[in-house]
């Protein structure tokens, strides 16, 4: 079946502004609420550690939140807390179905990568600038590679958060299901992806300059938990929380429109 971009965004649309009531509590408990806490406590986005298992918090609950709105725009017909429910049990499906796509890929990144440190002969870790790294033998094919590899994985499977709570299947027949559905929409999926990527970027970037150099101005340089970096995750987080509430019922509208029965359960 052939997809509609402009469909699924008039639907899409029309249920957020009808519906809104039901949208924000989740948005805000899965979206804003997560990045908020993250952003506040490590302004600047650092990585290791307690900031990386934060970030893993905050994926999980965006995933809920994602697949609850999916269930929501799709007719859902118990209590939001219900829907909620229904998204957290079936988490782990997604989860699964994503790794057995990505892990491949990151043993492929690892092994290019260590072969092409190995032929130039580095030994010390510090030696490994970016510069250095751009000069390395076969790197530049090997990030288009990858590239070309996540383009793929990112609009194939851009509807498996809705089929994974809207179907009662396993991993394996979830990245079927995806790959079935998404076939012969590659580039309108693309550029449904690219452009909700686009809108993203530009608003974080704006959240950046903007706020940022505001809360700077009047609390000073932003540091963990401090009035500054509050003020910035505060804005971000709910600019990410609308983003975040579009990307996801769009997803719904588009799983919709692909799938002949779309099947959307109306109990927990």
């Amino acid at each position: 079946m052939k997809l509609s971009i402009g469909k699924a965004w008039d639907e899409a649309s029309a249920f957020l502004g009808k519906e809104a009531r039901l949208v924000a509590p989740v948005a805000l408990a899965t979206f804003a609420l997560p990045s908020i806490l993250a952003d506040w406590a490590y302004p600047g986005g650092r990585t290791g550690g307690a900031a990386s298992g934060l970030l893993v918090v905050v994926l999980l609950a965006v995933m809920v939140g994602q697949m609850t709105i999916v269930l929501l725009v799709n007719g859902w017909r118990g209590s939001v807390g219900e829907a909620m429910a229904k998204a957290a049990r079936r988490l782990p499906i997604p989860i699964a179905a994503l790794m057995i796509v990505i892990l491949p890929l990151m043993l492929v990144a690892i092994i290019g990568f260590g072969a092409s440190i190995a032929n130039a002969g580095i030994t010390d870790p510090a030696a490994l600038t970016p510069g250095v790294i751009a000069k390395l033998p076969n790197v530049g094919w090997l990030l288009l590679l990858l590239t070309v590899a996540l383009i793929i994985v990112m609009v194939r499977f851009f509807p498996i958060a809705a089929i994974a709570v809207s179907e009662p299947i396993g991993p394996i027949k979830l990245l079927k299901r995806s790959w079935t559905l998404t076939k012969g929409n590659f580039w309108r999926l693309f550029v449904l992806v690219l452009l909700l990527g686009i809108i993203a970027l530009v608003l974080d970037w704006a959240v950046t300059a903007v706020v940022g150099s505001i809360a700077t101005l009047a609390a000073g340089e932003a540091k963990a938990f401090n009035l500054s970096a509050l003020l910035v995750a505060l804005v971000s987080g709910l600019v990410g929380a609308l983003v975040s509430s579009v990307s996801a019922a769009m997803a719904g509208r588009v799983y919709a429109q692909l799938s002949v029965e779309p099947s959307v359960p109306t109990t927990a």
